[in-house]
């Protein structure tokens, strides 16, 4: 009886654990340890790791190949645009054979406007250097002083060659020769 009583017993226990009446399934695979779950994320994060590195290696070849390629051909539409300057010679010279000095001499100031046009478009300014300006290294370069009473000292008396500036850039100075006080010899001495 005892065993019948707890088979009864049992029974409700049972249908409690498994209502439809179903068997019971055999558990599932055990859960990963956090050492697995550990490993494996290692796994996903050295993957990922790998692939970004992967990918700023390409981005830094790409970007030094264009750089290369922005080096090599930035002054294309410089060199396009003086291709026009080029030919405005180009005539200047083959009319001088036909033409008289003076018409040679318009075809070449046109040249030089032509020139001058092409620098400006470029950002390329002359640099400011007149007879009477005021001396500044900034922009002037001093090839000679000048020993002169009637003009300041300091004061450009002479300009060799024009400096350019490119935007804010200076390119090359302009040479220039400037005035300097002049040493008085002493007057004879007063009794």
């Amino acid at each position: 009886m005892e065993t019948e009583q707890g088979a009864k017993n049992a029974a409700p226990y049972k249908e409690a654990e498994s209502p439809e009446g179903a068997p019971e399934e055999s558990p599932q695979e055990p859960e990963k340890t956090e050492l697995e779950q550990c490993a494996e994320e290692k796994a996903q994060l050295k993957d990922q790791l790998l692939r970004t590195l992967a990918e700023l290696e390409n981005l830094r070849k790409r970007v030094e190949r264009e750089r290369e390629e922005t080096l090599k051909y930035s002054v294309t539409k410089f060199s396009k645009d003086f291709l026009t300057v080029l030919d405005a010679f180009q005539k200047a010279l083959s009319a001088s054979e036909a033409t008289s000095v003076e018409t040679l001499l318009e075809g070449l100031r046109m040249a030089e406007k032509e020139f001058l046009s092409t620098l400006t478009r470029h950002g390329v300014q002359a640099v400011a250097a007149q007879k009477g300006d005021a001396f500044d290294p900034a922009y002037h370069q001093a090839m000679f002083e000048v020993e002169t009473a009637d003009t300041p000292a300091g004061t450009i008396v002479e300009v060799l060659q024009t400096g350019y500036c490119l935007h804010d850039r200076l390119l090359r100075p302009a040479l220039v020769g400037v005035a300097k006080k002049t040493s008085q010899p002493a007057g004879p001495s007063e009794q």
